[in-house]
């Protein structure tokens, strides 16, 4: 099996050239106008989570990457200690064992 194509992990407006990667903010379940920078990584990742699941993973040797639920957490923050809820992601990066350093071009 090939590795999945962009447009099967991230929506059918997933681009790219040679010089810049296109996502369309609708296939990513966002709808403001300028996103922040957290809101457009949370947005890859949840839709990750859906598309790069484990089960694709050990279905396809090609496949490097797989992401999964963590474990909710409770933290308190600022002056107030304000009560947030922590909803983990992983992000898993499985190459050969020679690991030198992280390289995005190595999965």
């Amino acid at each position: 099996m090939a590795e999945r194509t962009l447009q099967e992990v991230l929506g059918v407006g997933a681009s790219q050239d040679a010089n810049t990667i296109t996502l369309r903010k609708a296939d990513l379940g966002l709808t403001d106008p300028s996103a922040t920078a957290d809101k457009v990584i949370a947005a890859v990742v949840i839709k990750a989570l859906s598309n790069m699941g484990q089960s694709f993973y050990d279905a396809d040797i090609d496949q490097t990457i797989y992401v999964e639920r963590g474990f909710d957490s409770f933290v308190q923050r600022g002056t107030n200690q304000d009560n947030y809820l922590v909803r983990q992601i992983n992000v898993n990066l499985a190459t050969p064992d020679t690991f030198t350093g992280f390289n995005p071009e190595d999965y």
